[in-house]
């Protein structure tokens, strides 16, 4: 097809990694540097000539391949000091903002388990594909996850609606408004009441 790829392992466990025949320990930067500010320009490793084993045979990686690996200590760490009140949810997306234009396509491989991390990937991507047995209960939790609307502000307080059609959308444009308004009222609360500092710090205690 001619298109540019790049895989990003999101899965501690590092099977997207290890599967193109790359040994994370030996790896210069992983995802963890991507979460820690690292642009992914930078990160991101060239895999021509990895050994890649499938079904016992084993398949010599020629054209040009990067891919950002994982590390199952590095990533793990970076992963459980992820903050959802600091809006680290979206620094997977900002972080592939300016990554775009140069691949038709970026792949997140994510772990079976619902993370702060796990939960930036669908943030970050246009379209979401989800690997399930064939199994009753399994297609159960799929059914729930379409039902899920989430609602996700950035480090700046902007929320973003994530729903499964235009009626999960009102409901939770309802919601943010509630929100919204309620911390309007606190605010003015606080600010007749001369305890702003409470909320924004000392930079406030001259008006309080």
């Amino acid at each position: 097809m001619g298109q540019r790829v790049l895989p990003i392992d999101c899965d501690a466990r590092a099977n997207a990694t290890v599967a193109p025949g790359v040994d994370y320990d030996t790896v210069e930067h992983t995802l963890a540097d991507v979460l820690e500010g690292m642009a992914i320009s930078e990160a991101r490793l060239a895999c021509q000539g990895c050994q890649a084993d499938q079904m016992g045979q084993t398949s010599r990686i020629a054209s040009e391949l990067h891919m950002i690996p994982s590390h199952p200590d590095e990533v793990a760490t970076v992963a459980r000091g992820l903050s959802a009140e600091r809006g680290d949810q979206m620094v997977l997306k900002e972080a592939i903002a300016p990554i775009r234009t140069g691949h038709g396509f970026v792949l997140l491989d994510c772990p079976p388990s619902l993370s702060l991390l796990t939960i930036s990937a669908p943030i970050a991507a246009d379209a979401v594909l989800v690997p399930v047995p064939t199994e009753l209960l399994s297609l159960g939790g799929v059914a729930q996850l379409l039902h899920t609307v989430e609602i996700i502000r950035d480090r700046w307080g902007v929320p973003h609606i994530y729903g499964q059609d235009i009626l999960d959308v009102a409901f939770a444009q309802g919601f943010v408004q509630a929100q919204d308004r309620l911390w309007q009222l606190d605010f003015q609360r606080r600010l007749v009441s001369g305890r702003l500092a409470e909320v924004l710090g000392a930079r406030a205690l001259p008006s309080d």
